[in-house]
């Protein structure tokens, strides 16, 4: 707690700050109205905003302005009250005012005016300094000093950007006004037993007893403390937390250098603390895929298929992994294939009449090529070229008509294929385009 005379020479006043809309703590600055009064009380004006609107029509005041201005190991500038980007501003006195003096130097955190480049160009414009800046002395007026969240002045100038010096958040003076008491402090008030400032360097009761510090201390330890079972859970809780999240990024790495045995070991790491990992399943996946385990694979991906069936990343890897593999697949079932084979054939039989009836305005050579074609995967991979020649306005409506249709029976095709086994069910449920699956006829395996 800082003790200050209430009859002081010199003003205090305070900005209090948000730092892309988080509260960031409070600025306090000593004006020196016994060197500079006239701009001393222009930015104390403005921090009240006692004078109401200026010649611009515009509040004379902080609240709510932002920090245009941000370089590191230099200063922040602000007060543009005007256009709120530093291409305004308006003092107290009318659009500017004349330079007062220029006793006081540029020493680390004073505040001092911004101005046009020329001289008696003052406004409301400021900044403060976190560093000497001899240069400009004599051309700036210095008029007061921080002396507490300098802290705070250095947080803003990490969000400036190198190129353009200006923050790449939005650093506003949320509230502002002038300090009547007659003591006042810069603690922590976020409802915690912690109540120090939020900076070391603006810890300023230096007279503190034994006692006190005890207490302090035990304050500080009994914040959130919890039993030591409830600790022990807690703990083991965070370590699985950042080990499933090490992992993961281990494993994407590993699969970027491509090491896939490595990501496969990692992605198993995290499937045994938590087996229905989405991003493991996914990644182990991919990395079996890349090392020709394609059942691994298939098994990863139809698991994290379960867990999010609107992810399109695992739907696209399990439609390339069927359609590259489908040869291996039916050497993989040579018995129960044909049973299923032959059931699509019967569905697409069925099939044929409809688009037949859909297509009868388009000629004999399509109504011959939906009624005579027999087994179609045979007649769609040999003829499908010259019949695209001999009708080709109409056939891609036709063709169009029966991939829907085949889309609607996929359900029902994977549902006659039960018995069949997991490998079957992924084929009639994860094929995609039906066209190249009736690339195939069974004779061919």
């Amino acid at each position: 707690m800082n003790s200050v005379p209430a009859t002081q020479r010199n003003p205090l006043v305070y900005l209090d700050i948000a730092i892309d809309g988080e509260p960031a703590g409070r600025i306090v600055i000593k004006l020196r109205s016994d060197i500079v009064p006239k701009t001393a009380e222009n930015f104390r004006a403005l921090c009240t905003g006692e004078k109401g609107r200026g010649v611009y029509g515009k509040p004379l005041h902080f609240k709510g302005t932002k920090f245009h201005k941000a370089i590191s190991q230099f200063m922040i500038q602000g007060g543009d009250i005007i256009n709120n980007d530093g291409s305004g501003g308006e003092s107290i006195y009318g659009p500017t005012f004349k330079d007062e003096n220029f006793k006081l130097k540029h020493e680390q955190g004073v505040l001092s005016m911004a101005n046009s480049g020329t001289p008696h160009t003052n406004g409301s414009q400021f900044c403060i300094t976190t560093e000497t800046c001899y240069h400009l002395d004599g051309t700036n007026v210095v008029f007061g000093r921080v002396l507490a969240g300098i802290g705070i002045v250095r947080e803003i100038q990490r969000y400036g950007d190198s190129e353009h010096g200006r923050p790449t958040v939005d650093c506003v003076i949320q509230d502002c006004g002038e300090i009547l008491t007659s003591s006042w402090d810069v603690c922590c008030r976020d409802g915690t037993a912690d109540c120090l400032p939020e900076y070391p360097s603006d810890h300023q009761d230096h007279n503190i007893s034994v006692a006190e510090l005890i207490s302090c201390i035990k304050d500080i330890k009994n914040v959130e403390n919890i039993k030591e079972t409830e600790t022990r859970e807690h703990l083991q809780e965070i370590r699985t937390t950042y080990l499933l999240q090490c992992n993961l990024n281990l494993a994407a790495c590993y699969m970027k250098l491509e090491d896939y045995r490595a990501c496969v070991n990692f992605c198993t790491e995290v499937l045994e603390l938590d087996p229905r990992n989405e991003k493991a399943l996914y990644r182990r996946g991919q990395a079996n895929y890349a090392l020709k385990n394609y059942d691994d694979a298939l098994m990863d991906l139809k698991q994290a298929e379960k867990i999010s069936p609107n992810n399109r990343a695992v739907h696209k890897l399990l439609d390339e992994i069927i359609c590259t593999q489908l040869p291996s697949l039916v050497k993989a079932a040579p018995k129960e294939l044909p049973i299923v084979w032959s059931t699509l054939m019967d569905l697409l039989n069925d099939v044929a009449l409809k688009v037949a009836k859909e297509a009868k305005g388009v000629g004999n050579i399509m109504n011959v090529f939906f009624q005579k074609t027999g087994p179609y995967s045979r007649i769609i991979c040999t003829q499908f070229p010259s019949l695209v020649k001999a009708a080709p306005k109409e056939l891609p409506i036709v063709w169009s008509t029966l991939m829907d249709t085949l889309n609607d029976i996929s359900l029902q095709v994977a549902k006659e294929a039960k018995a069949v086994g997991n490998i079957m069910n992924v084929f009639f449920q994860k094929t995609g385009p039906y066209s190249r699956v009736l690339t195939w006829d069974i004779s061919d395996f």
